[in-house]
């Protein structure tokens, strides 16, 4: 065979197999190691990854289903610090507090003082923070991209002498809500 016949079979099954290549195989970022593909860029809007306000993200039917009454919704100035929104429902012998927070989740996990249960809700990491004291607080930290949300509830003196469980309820009230804080 003529080199010039053999050249151009060359270079049309050269360019046949270029054709049938797969154009959507990822390509190398780095020449050095041609074998590493590049991954695909995940699509997470500025607006899904801004802070989980509280009082505006969870809706009044989210609100209803969690058993708190939308009307008594109130905003809480937080203090400087990790906290950047609060909100705060009261009722006659509970009181739900819901923040966002940019404590880390294993810093709260790992600092929470009392026994702390881990769960998943959804397939978001959970902590569930009891403490010894009667009149402490239960806390159940969700696990954000920024840090955590925070379910606080408190009972009353008199939920207390009915024999209230302080977290009872918080694990479902958290369930409710975690789909509202979405991608963040």
């Amino acid at each position: 065979m003529p080199k010039i016949a053999a050249i151009v079979l060359l270079t049309a099954t050269l360019a046949v197999a270029a054709g049938c290549a797969d154009q959507s195989a990822p390509t190398s970022p780095d020449p050095a190691n041609p074998a590493a593909p590049t991954a695909a860029p995940t699509a997470v809007t500025p607006a899904a990854l801004a802070d989980f306000d509280p009082c505006t993200d969870i809706d009044d039917n989210t609100l209803r289903l969690a058993g708190l009454n939308p009307s008594a919704r109130q905003r809480v100035v937080p203090a400087s610090g990790e906290i950047t929104a609060t909100c705060r429902f009261d009722t006659n012998n509970v009181t739900v507090a819901i923040s966002n927070s940019t404590q880390t989740f294993e810093q709260f996990r790992d600092t929470a003082a009392g026994k702390r249960v881990g769960i998943d809700i959804d397939t978001r990491p959970t902590v569930i923070a009891r403490y010894d004291d009667p009149n402490a607080p239960c806390e159940v930290a969700m696990k954000t991209q920024r840090g955590i949300v925070l379910v606080v509830t408190q009972i009353g003196l008199a939920a207390r002498e009915w024999g209230m469980d302080r977290c009872g309820g918080a694990r479902e009230l958290a369930t409710t809500i975690e789909p509202t804080i979405g991608q963040r």
